[in-house]
């Protein structure tokens, strides 16, 4: 199977669950990188289950992470969002959009 469809797979599956696009929100909203405790103040989910899904978005590439101190901080890898993007709409863009003056 091509690779850009178990990149994509990966991608959207990571993406795919209410709490992690939940996460996402509020890590494109902040300014700057947000520890899990500080993600876990603002969702309805404990500590450990943020975690689990940091590490799932983590793993396919949609975050990045950093350790400072005892802690990890996350943000979202914006430029890797960018690129999926571009590589979704080039790789489906045509069969999607065809006709139209805006995709959304």
């Amino acid at each position: 199977m091509d690779r850009h469809y178990d990149e994509f797979s990966r991608f959207f599956k990571a993406l795919g669950d209410p709490s992690r696009l939940q996460l996402m929100h509020i890590l494109l909203q902040a300014e700057g990188s947000l520890s899990v405790s500080a993600l876990g103040e603002q969702v309805s989910i404990g500590q450990s289950t943020v975690s689990q899904h940091l590490r799932i978005l983590k793993d396919a590439g949609v975050i990045r992470a950093e350790r400072r101190g005892a802690s990890i901080f996350y943000q979202v890898d914006r430029p890797r969002l960018h690129e999926m993007g571009h590589r979704f709409q080039a790789l489906f863009g045509s069969l999607l959009f065809e006709g139209e003056a805006t995709p959304f």
